[in-house]
């Protein structure tokens, strides 16, 4: 700590950091769903 931010300002910076860290598991979780998506029309295709 470098003495930069203040308690409550190092609160509220997890805080945004932490929302931050969701929407990367969301975007993930869509990539996710997205291949199993286009897979699942790939295998249909080919029966």
């Amino acid at each position: 700590s470098t003495g930069m931010l203040s308690q409550d300002e190092i609160k509220g910076v997890n805080t945004i950091l932490g929302a931050a860290s969701l929407t990367y598991v969301a975007a993930a979780m869509q990539s996710v769903m997205t291949i199993i998506y286009y897979s699942t029309l790939l295998f249909r295709r080919r029966r």
